[in-house]
């Protein structure tokens, strides 16, 4: 089994904002911390642990108006002593069953929950006792750096407050971001000491500790730094709407991914296409949410949906009483759904679904309202990542 730990308990006070947490500050449609709780929720975790500190109230009363899990806790930083203190205020909480805890930043928003399942996976068959992600920046200011020696091999993370003048050089990063073995993981924090710029305890100072005592560390290394970038001052909350508006304004559509065609009866609808397009297989599919049963086929790269309903309040029943059997939606293959949705909300389009959602074929599907597009549903959809179930 795995947790997660979210570092949410910072004021924040280069955001020139005192009345809120630094996690609350808002990134076009939502906090910070919602970007990441999201991602987190995603990996299904066994437990998310939030910590939170400063304006607590405010960071609890956000996640419980806006995600209604139970897996979710809270526990208190009462003094904001550090990242290493912030996590050894889970140790009186943790659920003992938990083998791994991965620890994230409430202030980074862009990490992909693909890249932290691969990282889980990283962890994992590597049996590392700790693992961190890494990444090369051009200007690292700010960031903990990875040393390593002549060989390669990791020697330890220095803050950049500590940088020694031949260090400040490096431009390979810590990202803050950990997997680690609970089993050790509060001994060594017990260990840690705040003997530096900050007077602060690092959980980066366990690194070497890991090191010195020849547990099993491992570097996850990301090739694009954007998604491990942290929000710490206006400047770098500003760079970062100007990536989600870039991102947003590319187009992301890679093409028509499928066409659904809505029919009474089903087996007909089969024959008359298999004669049509020298079918020889259907794939047969239910889908209990939408109240349909599909029959879908191929012609070269566009999915063809034959759909008819399983009951008479379903949607595609609807749509045929008014408008007769024919096309009914049209899907379009995106790259990154929610930020596509994102963009079209953006422009002022009606989403029926804001949030991706199951759909058939091991897709995850959004759709455009229909009275944006004259009654023909306009979906969007990308496929599923498979994560990682290893506990």
């Amino acid at each position: 089994m795995f947790g997660i730990a979210i570092l949410a308990a910072g004021k924040g006070k280069r955001m020139k904002s005192f009345e809120r947490p630094k996690v609350l500050t808002p990134l076009f449609t939502k906090p910070l911390i919602g970007y990441v709780l999201e991602t987190a929720l995603k990996l299904k975790p066994s437990k998310v642990y939030i910590v939170v500190g400063f304006k607590k109230d405010l960071v609890i009363d956000f996640i419980q108006s806006n995600f209604n899990d139970s897996r979710i806790e809270f526990v208190e930083q009462f003094e904001q002593l550090g990242t290493g203190h912030a996590i050894q205020q889970i140790e009186k909480i943790i659920d003992p069953k938990i083998e791994h805890l991965l620890v994230l930043s409430g202030d980074v928003p862009l990490i992909s929950y693909q890249n932290l399942s691969k990282f889980l996976d990283f962890h994992i068959d590597g049996n590392y006792d700790l693992s961190l992600i890494s990444t090369k920046v051009e200007n690292p200011t700010g960031y903990g750096r990875i040393v390593r020696s002549l060989e390669g091999d990791l020697l330890g993370i220095v803050e950049h407050k500590d940088l020694l003048p031949n260090q400040e050089y490096i431009n390979e990063i810590n990202a803050g971001i950990y997997v680690i073995k609970t089993k050790d993981l509060f001994k060594y924090l017990k260990l840690l000491k705040n003997d530096n710029a900050q007077k602060e305890f690092y959980l980066t100072d366990i690194v070497k500790m890991y090191l010195d005592d020849k547990l099993n560390v491992g570097v996850f290394f990301i090739e694009d730094p954007i998604e491990l970038l942290g929000i710490n001052t206006e400047d770098e909350l500003k760079y970062i709407e100007n990536l989600l508006i870039l991102r947003m304004e590319n187009n992301m559509i890679k093409g028509i991914n499928h066409i659904g065609i809505a029919v009474s009866n089903l087996e007909n609808s089969m024959n008359l296409f298999k004669n049509l397009f020298n079918v020889q297989n259907f794939h047969l599919e239910t889908v209990e949410a939408q109240k349909v049963q599909i029959a879908s086929f191929r012609v070269g790269n566009v999915l063809i949906e034959l759909t008819a309903a399983t009951d008479e309040d379903s949607p595609i029943s609807k749509f045929i009483q008014k408008k007769g059997e024919g096309i009914h939606h049209i899907a379009f293959e995106v790259e990154g759904i929610q930020c596509e949705l994102d963009r079209l909300k953006h422009s002022g389009v009606s989403l029926i679904n804001e949030k991706p959602v199951e759909g058939a074929h091991d897709m995850e599907i959004a759709f455009i309202h229909p009275k944006s597009t004259n009654g023909v549903l306009i979906e969007f959809c990308q496929p599923k990542n498979f994560l990682s179930n290893k506990e």
